[in-house]
């Protein structure tokens, strides 16, 4: 059972393997988590891991992800930190229909900045950490940007940055 000090996690694509882990590695400190997850099966998965399963999808508007946000919080209480752990198959892209790529192009940066938005203010955030595929970090103005985690097909390379501190996951 979390206790009242315990942080408050919000991890998107919290029903991928890397997300899971993410937010079994929270639970296992006692604190709470918020895992955003599309599929309700994948939802129910998480719940039954300790989790407070919400249901995003990167075509929702602002103003339903923020009434989400707002239940969650009131459920867990305000988020600490936010981990961006959504996915794309980097090996699908090249072959990818014009709507494929508008739709990962939603995922990465629209959703992205709408669920900032919204945890934002619902919160008092401490942290935002954004994974991003290898393929999209690779040699581009972000790869040495603090806040940016990447992932490459064999590991995982995780860490976010506080004012005071350095928290690694994995």
């Amino acid at each position: 059972m979390p206790s009242s000090s315990s942080k408050v996690w919000l991890i998107s694509g919290a029903s991928s393997p890397l997300g899971y882990r993410l937010v079994l590695a929270a639970l296992s400190r006692r604190d709470r988590v918020i895992a955003i997850a599309t599929i309700q099966e994948d939802a129910n998965h998480l719940r039954s891991a300790g989790a407070y399963p919400i249901r995003i999808d990167s075509q929702m508007t602002y103003s339903q992800i923020k009434a989400k946000f707002q239940q969650a919080v009131e459920q867990c209480g305000k988020i600490d930190y936010l981990i961006h752990n959504a996915d794309v198959d980097s090996r699908r892209i090249s072959s990818s229909s014009e709507s494929h790529v508008v739709y990962y192009a939603n995922t990465y940066t629209f959703a992205t900045i709408q669920v900032t938005r919204a945890a934002a203010e619902a919160s008092r955030l401490k942290a935002i950490a954004i994974i991003v595929p290898d393929f999209l970090a690779n040699d581009t103005p972000l790869s040495d940007r603090k806040w940016l985690a990447t992932t490459e097909p064999t590991r995982y390379r995780i860490s976010f940055h506080e004012p005071d501190h350095s928290l690694i996951l994995v």
